[in-house]
């Protein structure tokens, strides 16, 4: 099948050699096609304006309930109000930009400008509500902006936005309809010696399109890799820990509605940096699998295996029924320790002991999020060994820091 290029190129041949033939036919035709294909331009760029302008209005209504509520964020500036209140304040400057640039590129069309200014109203109220609430909230204190998102002028400002400029779209797609129509009822008329150049141009049009069903799809087939390698630790075929943030929070919810607690065990293997350094890294890989195939001995149905860090294991452990006499991840430490009490051989019959610490935490108990729970565990952490020997539970998820 050709490709875009090869059919661009043979639509410049096949509209070179049909010049001489059509340029009779050329004349006014081509400047009414050109006027309206230059209204045409006009609409979209007023159209990508608009969308712009939407896609700005989300981020400020998304920032700000980020702030109210306090939402954390994936990159660096998780929890920092400051940014937070940076990114409304930019996100009305460009909203107000936009709008100067609408403004002009519809100066001509009354009812597109009065919807504009009304637009410019509301938004000239929403920022001076928050101008006053602004010292407020750069103290972290969001009681004034709940009160805000309560208040029924806020909402009635965002709605006549919000319905001002759908409005507004929808006059400029009607607009952009008929010059299309326009468009197309010139080159019928005045333009038929162009059929053949017509029909290339669809051709062309249906390749591009395919191709850019080509580019989405394999574009899909790279974000779903992606999401894959995200997700899994390429070494061993664990989740991740970005994977167990995502199956916390599902567990989390889960264990809201029952009697049980949620439980993080956190193993930290000792011996594979000095296994990695005295004999290099296919042994410690052989070390690290028969270690986890000894932690997968001793796991329920409903228990996660996870690679945390590059010498941590975690296990997210759901307590759905209380164990007598623990829970049930302390019970799953005194069963891991009799896993590890052996010898793993890792290169040829060179007999390794692993040396592993644990420690554990719960949820509620210990903290309500991820990362607490794994710093609370890590703090806890003792050699596994010690388990082995005296078969003591204190480990459970109730102990105190000093355990």
């Amino acid at each position: 099948m050709p490709n875009i290029e090869t059919l661009m190129r043979r639509r410049v041949r096949i509209a070179t050699a049909l010049g001489a033939a059509i340029l009779a036919c050329v004349g006014l035709g081509a400047t009414m096609q050109q006027s309206q294909t230059d209204w045409i331009q006009h609409s979209y760029e007023v159209m990508r304006l608009e969308s712009e302008m939407r896609i700005t209005m989300v981020v400020r209504d998304s920032s700000m309930l980020r702030y109210v509520f306090d939402v954390p964020t994936m990159d660096s500036r998780a929890g920092d109000r400051t940014a937070v209140l940076q990114e409304i304040e930019d996100a009305y400057v460009s909203s107000e930009i936009l709008r100067a640039q609408l403004l002009t590129l519809t100066a001509d069309n009354t009812e597109q400008v009065s919807r504009l200014q009304t637009i410019g109203g509301a938004m000239a109220r929403i920022r001076a509500r928050l101008d006053e609430l602004r010292d407020d909230m750069k103290e972290g204190r969001n009681g004034a902006a709940q009160a805000l998102l309560a208040d029924p002028g806020y909402e009635a400002d965002r709605r006549v936005i919000r319905s001002t400029l759908q409005a507004f779209a929808d006059q400029e797609a009607q607009l952009l309809n008929g010059r299309e129509r326009a468009h197309t009822r010139w080159a019928l008329v005045l333009w038929g010696a162009l059929a053949a150049l017509v029909m290339l141009v669809v051709v062309t049009l249906h390749a591009l399109r395919s191709r850019v069903v080509s580019e989405v799809a394999q574009t899909e087939r790279q974000r779903g890799a992606l999401e894959t390698q995200l997700d899994t630790d390429a070494a061993t075929g664990l989740h991740s820990r970005h994977w167990l943030a995502q199956q916390f929070t599902m567990d989390r919810a889960h264990q809201l509605g029952n009697t049980g607690a949620l439980s993080i065990i956190l193993l930290c293997i000792d011996s594979l940096k000095p296994v990695r350094d005295a004999w290099g890294f296919e042994a410690r890989d052989v070390l690290l699998r028969a270690v986890l195939e000894r932690i997968n001995r001793v796991l329920g149905p409903s228990d996660v295996l996870v690679r945390a860090a590059d010498d941590q294991i975690a296990i997210l452990v759901p307590d759905r029924i209380p164990v007598p006499g623990g829970s049930r991840a302390a019970t799953m430490v005194v069963s891991l320790a009799g896993q590890l009490d052996t010898l793993i051989d890792i290169i040829d019959g060179l007999p390794v002991s692993p040396a592993v610490r644990v420690g554990t935490a719960a949820w509620p108990a210990d903290g309500g999020s991820l990362d607490a729970l794994l710093t609370t565990a890590g703090d806890r952490m003792r050699p596994l060994s010690a388990f082995r020997a005296s078969g003591d539970l204190t480990i459970s998820t109730s102990d105190s820091a000093a355990a």
